[in-house]
C-alpha cells in the first residue's frame, strides 16, 4: 500500500519501509516498494476543491511550502509552514470558540451537531491542515517521529472529518510497523470517505491502507477484500493490483509449505 505528497501523507511512515522490511524477511515473496501514496507525492483533487474558509488567502503559501518540500529544501519549507501557522493563530483568538477545518457546508453542519449547546464554530481554510501536514512531513525527514505524530494528531483534531488526515496518521503507524494501530485509523478514514462527498477522493487510498494493515496482521482474506473494494473506487489502480498479486504469492507459498509437511521424509533425513 502506500500514500503520497499531497496526502502529504504522513505518511510518515512510509509504507515503503514496511514493504522493504518484508523483502528482508528471508523467503518472503519479493515485491517492489510502492511509491504512489507517499507523503509529498500527491496533491489530491479534494484539496483544490475544498470550499474556502477563513484564511483561504494563505493557500498559495501552503503550495509554496509543498514545492519547497519536493525540492528537499526542508529548512525553507519549515519556515514557510511556521509563518502559516502563525497567521492562523492570529485568527484563533477566542478560547470559547471551536475552530475547525472542513471541506464544505455539510461538514460544518456535522461539526455544529456535535455542539448542540450553541458553541460558536468558525470554519478555517484547508491551508491550515496543509501547514500541519508539511510540519509532520518535515519532522519525518528529520527522523523525529514523536514530533511528526504530534503534528498529525493536531491535524486530526483541527480537521475532524478529514479522511486524508487519518490516512496520513495510519501511514505513520504502518511505517513503524504498528499495523494494529494503523488499521482502526484507516477504517475511520474509510467511514469518513463514504459519509462525506468531499472526502470521497480518499476512499481508494483509505481502503488500500486497510488492506496493507491487514496483510501485516496476517489477515489475508480480509486484505484481499479491501483491495478489491478499493479497485471499485479506483479501477485499475496499480498499487491495489500489486498488493493482490503479493497476497497471491503469500498464499501460494503457504500452500507449498503445507504440501511439504505432508511429504514423507527423505531417506537419510532427520
Amino acid at each position: 500500500m502506500r500514500l503520497s505528497l499531497s496526502t502529504l501523507a504522513l505518511t510518515i511512515a512510509s509504507i515503503a519501509l514496511a514493504t522493504a522490511a518484508r523483502a528482508d524477511d528471508g523467503d518472503e515473496p519479493k515485491k517492489t516498494p510502492p511509491t504512489d501514496e507517499g507523503f509529498e507525492e500527491r496533491r489530491t483533487s479534494s484539496e483544490g476543491d475544498a470550499d474556502p474558509g477563513l484564511g483561504s488567502e494563505h493557500r498559495a503559501r501552503a503550495n509554496v511550502a509543498a514545492d519547497l518540500i519536493r525540492a528537499k529544501r526542508f529548512d525553507e519549507a519549515d519556515a514557510v509552514a511556521d509563518e502559516l501557522l502563525a497567521e492562523f493563530e492570529k485568527l484563533m483568538t477566542d478560547p470559547d470558540t471551536v475552530y475547525v477545518v472542513v471541506g464544505d457546508a455539510k461538514q460544518l453542519e456535522a461539526v455544529k451537531a456535535l455542539h448542540p449547546d450553541g458553541t460558536k464554530i468558525v470554519w478555517l481554510d484547508i491551508a491550515l491542515r496543509q501547514a500541519l501536514q508539511h510540519k509532520a512531513f518535515i519532522a519525518v525527514e528529520r527522523r523525529d517521529g514523536e514530533k511528526a505524530l504530534d503534528w498529525l494528531n493536531e491535524q486530526v483534531e483541527r480537521a475532524p472529518f478529514s479522511a486524508e488526515a487519518r490516512c496520513e496518521r495510519g501511514f505513520l503507524f504502518n511505517r513503524v510497523r504498528r499495523a494494529d494501530r494503523a488499521l482502526p485509523v484507516y477504517e475511520e478514514a474509510v467511514e469518513l470517505a463514504r459519509k462525506f462527498e468531499k472526502e470521497r477522493p480518499h476512499l481508494g487510498a483509505a481502503l488500500r491502507g486497510v488492506g496493507f494493515s491487514l496483510i501485516e496482521l496476517g489477515r489475508l482474506d480480509e486484505a484481499r477484500a479491501a483491495f478489491q473494494e478499493s479497485l471499485r473506487a479506483e479501477p485499475y489502480n496499480e498499487l491495489a493490483m500489486s498488493e493482490l498479486r503479493y497476497i497471491d504469492a503469500l498464499e501460494a507459498k503457504k500452500k507449498e509449505g503445507e504440501k511439504r509437511k505432508l511429504l514423507p521424509p527423505e531417506p537419510g533425513g532427520d
